[in-house]
């Protein structure tokens, strides 16, 4: 019986600790974009893990920077049995393929993710919308944070002269 529930302890702390982490962004290939981008996320615990809760977002960060571009729910979707989920932009075939173990959803990126500066999150308990401006002041530090909490983020810095913000590193 000791051992049952000590195992049932571990499993339960192991299941709270598991996350889900930015694995690989595709967002500006040669040529066009179209059929070509992706977001790939994993599961730490490197297994399924489902993703209720969760929301992908994507924050501008060019002149004016600081709003939200982008909301992706990942509320329905959970990753492969290797641990990845990959959302792509087209059904045509990338090269490599993905693995098939690999959770795959097709959707095409609404709006279209932009190829300047921006800061890209996973996170949970999302209030926020698109077009919101979480740095209504424009000085690289966001001023509100609908999100309880951030799982991952990074952040993709134009060199093109201009004012560019990155939000990832602060969070």
């Amino acid at each position: 019986f000791i051992l049952s529930v000590c195992a049932l302890f571990l499993s339960v702390i192991q299941s709270a600790q598991a996350a889900i982490k930015l694995n690989e962004i595709f967002i500006n290939p040669p040529g066009t974009d179209q059929g070509q981008e992706f977001i790939e996320l994993r599961s730490t615990t490197g297994g399924v893990e489902a993703m209720t809760g969760l929301k992908l977002i994507i924050i501008e960060g060019d002149t004016n920077g600081g709003v939200i571009d982008v909301v992706l729910d990942l509320d329905s979707f959970s990753t492969g049995t290797n641990g990845l989920f990959l959302w792509r932009d087209a059904a045509s075939v990338i090269s490599p393929a993905p693995e098939v173990a690999t959770t795959l959803n097709v959707a095409d990126f609404v709006p279209d993710i932009e190829n300047g500066s921006n800061t890209y999150l996973i996170v949970s308990g999302f209030t926020g919308a698109v077009g919101n401006d979480l740095d209504t002041n424009n000085d690289g530090v966001l001023d509100t944070t609908p999100w309880t909490s951030v799982l991952d983020g990074v952040a993709l810095i134009e060199n093109d002269g201009a004012s560019n913000w990155a939000y990832a590193a602060s969070l």
